[in-house]
């Protein structure tokens, strides 16, 4: 996660130093400010009830409303 993946076979592959680098800037940003948002990313908006924003980081970085909406129901179930 922060740039120490060189020493590990499985992470040699292409785009992985990109990604790192991403997900490097937000805790970064995180630590600094609170907010992961920065400019390798895309817009992360906050997490909210019923508006659960989950960024994906993967080789192409998106953002999805409510991506595991029907795993949290069964998890976390309405009182």
């Amino acid at each position: 996660m922060f740039g120490s993946f060189e020493s590990l076979p499985p992470f040699h592959d292409e785009g992985v130093s990109e990604l790192s680098d991403k997900m490097i800037a937000a805790w970064a940003q995180f630590a600094r400010t609170g907010d992961p948002n920065n400019e390798l990313l895309p817009e992360w908006l906050p997490y909210r009830k019923n508006e659960e924003y989950t960024m994906i980081l993967d080789r192409m970085c998106v953002v999805r409303k409510n991506h595991d909406r029907k795993l949290i129901d069964l998890t976390w179930p309405e009182p």
